[in-house]
């Protein structure tokens, strides 16, 4: 277990991938752990090495940087892969928050696990789990869905597979399509509640609220900058399956528990008890 390590101890950590979370904006919002870990490594990863600069100059940590990103990822990873099986410690970053999360690095985290190499996760900010605690909306269950497409129809497909989701979806979006990637919501999945997160943690943060309608009256004259993330509201549905069981269900909870229910229904039409029960359960608070 690592324990203790100063910011000015070189000692090496064990050989292994460590998964290093940096700030999405104020530089202030990094742990004392991912500073020790980034000091005390052999090599950082970066997503680009040129925006991890600021943040390493920042707080003084000359270890030596490389790049490693979606388009050279095939033929980094064997390079990092023999130097971690040679010894080397590695951290990854991205140019801002968790990496990963919707940046380059699962592949190189596969080929770690492939090749036994120990993986460390270093936590810290997460733009998509910043902006749902900032969104009104529930947070009990999320979903958290990267960027939308780009183009138009491929875009509405994309949000008409979400319909069904309950919860809260969380989408990042580009400043440039963010107008009519809200409009593609709204005629996909209704005219949900939702905020509009921008430029989180920084000098400009704006939290935009209201239904599709409202938010897209509020910015349709604006040109957005920044960093952007969507968190929808997206209230629980009945399914066509379920809509065509409710009366079923509701007729046999006049006379059974909701256990008792679930459980005949379950081996009568051979469904999946928990899918009936959890059917019966709304149904019953619903009455």
């Amino acid at each position: 277990m690592i324990k203790n390590i100063s910011l000015e101890d070189k000692s090496k950590y064990p050989p292994g991938l460590y998964i290093v979370s940096t700030p999405i904006g104020n530089l202030k919002d990094i742990t004392i752990r991912a500073l020790e870990v980034l000091n005390g490594v052999d090599i950082i990863a970066c997503e680009d090495t040129r925006n991890s600069k600021v943040l390493l100059e920042k707080y003084s940590i000359s270890t030596k940087t490389i790049s490693y990103h979606d388009f050279n990822g095939e033929e980094a990873r064997p390079r990092i892969i023999n130097d971690i099986l040679n010894g080397k410690s590695l951290a990854l970053i991205s140019d801002a928050g968790t990496p990963l999360i919707s940046d380059p690095g699962y592949k190189l985290v596969k080929e770690c696990v492939l090749n036994n190499i120990e993986v460390f996760t270093i936590p810290g900010s997460c733009a998509a789990i910043s902006a749902l605690t900032v969104a009104g909306c529930p947070s009990d269950k999320f979903h958290f869905v990267g960027f939308p497409p780009n183009k138009e129809m491929a875009k509405e497909e994309f949000f008409s597979g979400l319909k069904n989701l309950q919860g809260s979806i969380i989408f990042y979006e580009s400043p440039k399509r963010v107008h009519e990637t809200l409009k593609a919501v709204q005629k996909t999945m209704g005219n949900l509640q939702g905020c509009v997160a921008r430029e989180l943690t920084k000098l400009f943060e704006e939290k935009i609220y209201g239904t599709m309608e409202e938010i897209l009256n509020s910015i349709k004259d604006r040109t957005l900058k920044g960093e952007i993330v969507v968190v929808l509201n997206n209230p629980a549905q009945i399914s066509n399956f379920e809509s065509q069981l409710e009366p079923l269900v509701t007729e046999v909870l006049k006379y059974c528990s909701v256990k008792d229910t679930s459980s005949a229904l379950s081996k009568a039409l051979k469904i999946n008890k928990s899918e009936i029960y959890d059917l019966a359960l709304r149904l019953k608070d619903g009455a």
